[in-house]
């Protein structure tokens, strides 16, 4: 079971109210790309603020902030035709969720999660506004959904009504790698590699989306939850310990680092870590599940067939 990665790992909006600044905001939005809840109430009436509600629906529609659009991050997903599960789907495919939400030229979106267990779909949800080009025109809420509700501001059951948009996007095709892309750089010094599962997977003591159980060798494991205090847990560790977690994985000036998990959502938190500290990061959006079943690729395995059992 997973309970403890996936009760705490969900605090990871906050670490952006650390590691956001650190990306420049886009011409003419002086607006935060961390927003505070303060921040949110005065700006709700904005004619141009997007507000995207990570969670489900059927919450959703008992509670959101008003105003809130719900983004089903299913929709922002596919199945490729060899069966990988939770890869990005074509640009025109993204652009039309987006559109269908009333996104235009001049949206700032603002990311809010529902609640702990909805971070890292929020997460996922940040890396793909980021592939389309729109990393600097987005905010997360800093303590989503729980938060402001803790603060007993005004909730809505109503869906507000919604025209339909039409924006440019600029996706950064350079953010993903391939297998193949990976596989040539394994042993390049400047590649830093990092596992985002938990230490269980890595390991190969438990398995993981894939016939093969281990990790891609030279991979450095950095569990998702281990960004986050353990209380509380929806706040994440300070700037320079971050810092520190990453220098430890190997991470440094000049370093090209790459991140993967299974499918795609566990890292997609430890991205954002990363992206937000300044660092030259991409993504293994095939990750293991893809890794595991090419037999010509290297897995470092688990030392015993033991270990599986016990």
């Amino acid at each position: 079971m997973l309970s403890r990665p996936l009760l705490t790992t969900f605090a990871l909006a906050i670490v952006l109210a650390m590691l956001l600044p650190a990306l420049p905001a886009s011409a003419g939005d002086d607006r935060p790309p961390l927003v505070s809840t303060v921040w949110l109430s005065e700006h709700l009436a904005d004619a141009d603020l997007l507000l995207l509600h990570v969670g489900r629906q059927d919450a959703y529609t008992r509670e959101h902030i008003p105003g809130a659009r719900l983004i089903a991050v299913r929709e922002l997903l596919t199945v490729t035709e060899e069966g990988l599960r939770d890869e990005m789907p074509p640009v025109e495919k993204l652009k039309n969720e987006l559109e269908a939400r009333g996104a235009t030229d001049t949206s700032h979106f603002v990311i809010c999660y529902a609640d702990a267990m909805a971070i890292p779909w929020a997460a996922r949800v940040y890396l793909t506004l980021d592939y389309l080009g729109l990393g600097n025109r987005t905010s997360f809420l800093d303590g989503g959904l729980a938060r402001w509700k803790e603060e007993k501001r005004p909730l809505s059951d109503d869906t507000p009504k919604t025209v339909r948009g039409e924006i440019m996007v600029s996706p950064r095709e350079d953010l993903f790698v391939s297998a193949r892309w990976l596989n040539e750089r394994l042993r390049d010094p400047a590649l830093v590699l990092i596992d985002a599962r938990p230490e269980e997977q890595y390991s190969g003591k438990s398995e993981s989306h894939g016939p093969r159980n281990g990790h891609i060798p030279g991979s450095f494991n950095l569990p998702f939850f281990t960004l986050q205090k353990e209380d509380p847990d929806y706040e994440f560790k300070d700037e320079k310990e971050l810092a520190g977690m990453l220098a430890d994985a190997g991470v440094k000036a000049g370093s090209t680092l790459v991140v993967y998990c299974g499918t795609g959502i566990w890292a997609s938190p430890v991205y954002l870590v990363a992206r937000h500290l300044g660092y030259d990061v991409r993504f293994y959006d095939g990750g293991f599940q893809e890794w595991s079943a090419d037999e010509s690729l290297p897995v470092t395995e688990p030392v015993s067939s033991d270990l599986i059992k016990g």
